[in-house]
């Protein structure tokens, strides 16, 4: 128990000290990209007696939460869990109480909630799909132009997104909901906010039951895919021609969990670590060798197994042949027949050991070729790992773009010294940017967790192409990954503003 509590406060000091450091070496703004480095919990062989767990936090993760509880439980039979949904600020706030030992979050925590103690562990995003009832006849898809004008109610008819002549209701989540708060992050609802218009049907509880029974055969409403998706009760609409099972699809938020870094209990810490650090799972195999102790007790010094530790057939030859020679009657394996004469048998082996000298040499030529074979393929530089990005055009003045990059190659350019993770946009209209700086270069900083961005394009009809990387102190440009050039297509002129642009002239 004293072991278990050693290394609980071990681990707290660490990850309060490197956050104490990090400000100490990098200016605020890089900081905020430093906070998504999700540290390391080991996960303890047994948690105190009568230990318990209590996870809250957001309804969107209850599958996530039931997931883990599951796994906890297997490692852990003796662990009480209770798990509890409530909206972030009620969450958080149980957890800084101490009646709450990890929350589930879906948002990002804001400064003030950090500098209070608390850490965030990042764990992935998720989609948020848009769904209306199996009964209602739009049978179309949306576009990233759609959602903003429905939720303000300037859009109120399924006519306007080519469906029947149906009123339109936008069934809205409570303002607590960390989903709603993640959708008003996208483009549209930066000017007025999440203020809901006249078509809007809010429901009292955050919860995707809830959302689904309110649709009826007009509704219009959202929640993350994993929730609704293989339900026959909805319908999960495309935006921009693209499901909310694709990863190319826009709508995401991401997933967390938060600890509180002042006073983390063993159970939360136990928690994390298998969220986090499944490599614990199965560490190397470790034997227990007894060493020179106080009278009294036994010293044990785990030490890395080796096969013929492992393995009992290999194991017992070889320490009775070592038992043997360490004997104090054991014969001295040197001179003990030394002088005693050999029996005829014995010569005749001695000759059948001299014919097979050349067998023996023709073994060990072999074993040596493919030992240099084994050795030059271990030596063989191996494929670096890549990453990919796609930028997509979706309107003359907006662009998305989705990536994925390896944690390897991530890692490779931290330790170079990259520090804040950015987007760049580059203009390569009529360039060979290989031999030509592109025209302009815009950037758009984005998170560790974060897997696509929408993207203001500055001009219709010219060339881009999208870049990831880190920036280092120094402001130099560390690559991870970049797309392909796209072009993007010339806005379309209204009839109105054609016809007074010929009059003007």
């Amino acid at each position: 128990m004293a072991s278990l509590r050693s290394t609980v406060t071990v681990l707290a000091t660490c990850t309060l000290s490197a956050a104490a450091l990090g400000h100490l070496a990098f200016p605020a703004s890089a900081l905020a990209e430093e906070a998504l480095e999700a540290p390391v919990f080991p996960i303890p062989d047994q948690l105190p007696a009568n230990a318990t767990l209590t996870l809250d936090g957001a309804s969107s993760m209850v599958l996530v939460n039931q997931g883990f509880q599951q796994r906890m439980l297997e490692r852990f039979p003796d662990l009480t869990i209770q798990l509890n949904t409530s909206d972030a600020n009620t969450a958080l706030e149980n957890l800084r109480r101490g009646e709450a030992d990890v929350v589930a979050l879906g948002r990002r925590l804001t400064e003030e909630e950090r500098a209070q103690g608390l850490v965030e562990v990042p764990i992935s995003r998720e989609k948020i799909a848009l769904i209306v009832g199996p009964q209602n006849p739009f049978s179309g898809g949306l576009t990233l132009d759609h959602l903003a004008p429905i939720f303000y109610g300037e859009i109120n008819n399924w006519a306007a997104l080519g469906g029947p002549d149906l009123p339109l209701r936008f069934v809205d989540r409570p303002a607590s909901s960390d989903t709603r708060q993640a959708l008003g992050q996208y483009p549209g609802f930066a000017e007025k906010g999440l203020n809901p218009g006249p078509t809007v049907t809010p429901v009292t509880e955050d919860s995707t039951d809830a959302v689904i029974a309110a649709l009826g055969n007009d509704g219009l409403g959202y929640a993350v895919v994993s929730q609704v998706q293989g339900r026959g009760d909805v319908r999960l609409l495309s935006v921009d021609g693209v499901p909310p099972t694709d990863g190319r699809y826009p709508y995401s938020q991401p997933r967390l969990y938060v600890y509180n870094g002042n006073n983390p209990s063993p159970s939360a810490l136990a928690f994390l670590g298998m969220v986090n650090t499944p490599a614990n799972l199965t560490p190397p195999p470790v034997i227990a060798m007894a060493t020179p102790a106080s009278e009294g007790s036994v010293a044990e010094t785990p030490i890395r197994a080796t096969p013929a530790a492992i393995d009992p057939t290999i194991a017992a030859p070889v320490e009775a042949e070592v038992n043997a020679l360490d004997s104090p009657t054991a014969p001295n394996p040197v001179t003990s027949n030394a002088a005693q004469p050999r029996p005829w048998a014995e010569r005749e082996q001695a000759w059948g050991w001299l014919v097979a000298i050349p067998l023996l040499g023709g073994l060990l030529w072999w074993l040596l070729q493919r030992q240099t074979q084994q050795t030059a393929v271990a030596m063989a530089p191996q494929p670096e790992p890549t990453g990919r990005l796609v930028l997509t055009p979706r309107h003359c003045r907006r662009a998305y773009a989705y990536w994925e990059v390896p944690d390897e190659l991530r890692a490779k350019q931290r330790e170079r010294g990259g520090r804040a993770l950015t987007l760049r946009l580059l203009d390569v209209t009529d360039r060979d940017v290989e031999r030509h700086p592109p025209n302009r270069i815009d950037q758009f900083p984005v998170t560790e967790e974060q897997q696509d961005l929408h993207i203001p394009i500055p001009a219709d009809d010219r060339s881009y192409l999208a870049e990831l990387g880190y920036v280092t102190q120094e402001n130099h440009w560390l690559p991870l990954t970049k797309s392909a050039a796209v072009h993007v297509p010339a806005c379309a002129v209204a009839p109105d503003s054609a016809s007074a642009a010929a009059g003007g002239g």
